[in-house]
């Protein structure tokens, strides 16, 4: 997870402040494991994320930040989808701020030798992502 700041202006997430976000619905499964992992880190990093709008897409959230109404927490790979630079991110201090990804399917499909050839390449290529962004 990254912040993309607003209007692409660069900033600093700098200890005993809050910073505004406008991040992913509440409801969502990604959310209320984020919500934990962020206040547990809150109290390492010294400043905390306040949500202050919410949308059901993170793609949204990318255009909102990018044309300056506010900052946007959103997964790095969905920013660098939607053109945001790598350099043009914010990202978390150590360890950084991750969600799951999970497959999802019948267990019959999961077993099959094409899927499970599927998988395997799709934890290879996220793990490859997370070290290019360490």
């Amino acid at each position: 997870m990254v912040l993309v700041p607003s209007d692409l202006k660069p900033f600093t997430l700098a200890a005993g402040t809050t910073l505004p976000v406008l991040t992913i619905e509440p409801g969502s499964a990604t959310w209320s494991y984020l919500q934990r992992r962020l206040r547990r880190q809150a109290k390492k990093w010294r400043f905390k994320i306040e949500v202050v709008r919410t949308l059901q897409s993170f793609a949204p959230i990318v255009q909102m930040a990018r044309s300056g109404f506010g900052h946007g927490l959103v997964p790095s790979g969905i920013a660098r989808a939607l053109g945001i630079r790598p350099g043009d991110l914010v990202r978390f201090p150590a360890p950084g701020l991750t969600r799951p990804v999970s497959l999802v399917g019948r267990p019959t499909t999961l077993a099959l030798p094409l899927v499970q050839r599927f998988h395997q390449a799709l934890i290879q290529s996220l793990k490859a992502q997370r070290d290019a962004f360490a």
